[in-house]
């Protein structure tokens, strides 16, 4: 029997920003908080078993997760049982006075995308099966999530290694309704308008083509029949590298509902990590 999700409705999520800085940070007391080790103590992870049976994540401990809510050969997402934010709504501002016109309900999604079949799998070295199975579950939960109209922004992400709360390989996935996304994204697109605007072309498919052009004498970190995979111009954290389709595509998931550039995004994906 799938396990039973306790929702606190005293504890919702919250979304405030800095009236200064314009900064938006999530506050959910639902997740608890966990003393990470100290960077200097942690000197060498051991290998990690194929089986765990204190794992809610491993095959055959089913009993210990929420309901299932897509599934592969190689992955199945649930609900996340320390929820960043969530589908219940409140109004929270009555008490915080002076602050109440900075802070709105942490309404969305919160799930996890399990990475199957064994605790010790590593994404970046599972075979392309491994990986499509992955993508097939997160676009499929993509797609569901986008039915309700109170969703705007979604995000996949996978911590690994010092941070992650569980040591079987995951991924985090997330709906932001509006006013919960990042105002960073309003940024980014604002200006990706204004330079098809200016230049006539959008910005990625420029910047896409001049990269493999220069290859390796360039930014160029990968490219296949689809994709490229590029360093920014100007990035913002170590080893970030954008991967860009090579179709004018608005959207990743309508590009990974066709097989064949599902297979090569996980390919390119792989390659890069």
């Amino acid at each position: 029997m799938p396990r039973k999700i306790e929702v606190d409705l005293n504890k919702l999520p919250q979304i405030r920003e800095d009236p200064i800085t314009g900064k938006r940070v999530v506050i959910s007391a639902q997740r608890g908080f966990k003393m990470p080790q100290k960077p200097e103590e942690v000197v060498a992870y051991p290998p990690l078993p194929e089986f765990l049976e204190s794992c809610p994540f491993c095959l055959g401990n089913e009993e210990l997760i929420p309901k299932i809510l897509a599934e592969t050969n190689t992955a199945r997402v649930t609900p996340n049982l320390k929820p960043i934010l969530m589908i219940e709504e409140g109004d929270i501002r009555d008490s915080y006075g002076f602050y109440a016109q900075y802070v709105v309900p942490g309404v969305g999604a919160s799930e996890v995308a399990i990475i199957l079949p064994k605790h010790n799998t590593c994404f970046s070295k599972a075979p392309e099966n491994v990986t499509m199975g992955v993508l097939q579950a997160i676009i499929e939960r993509y797609f569901d999530l986008n039915k309700d109209q109170r969703f705007r922004w979604f995000l996949a992400f996978q911590n690994y290694g010092f941070g992650a709360s569980m040591e079987h390989p995951h991924f985090q996935l997330m709906a932001f309704a509006r006013k919960s996304e990042p105002p960073l994204l309003y940024t980014i697109y604002q200006n990706m308008v204004d330079y098809r605007v200016r230049h006539g072309e959008c910005f990625f498919c420029l910047a896409g083509r001049e990269e493999e052009e220069q290859g390796q004498k360039g930014r160029l970190v990968a490219v296949n029949e689809c994709f490229r995979a590029f360093v920014p111009f100007s990035p913002s954290e170590p080893f970030e590298v954008r991967i860009v389709p090579k179709d004018h595509i608005s959207s990743f998931a309508e590009q990974l509902r066709n097989e064949n550039a599902a297979f090569q995004f996980a390919g390119i994906l792989k390659e890069v990590m």
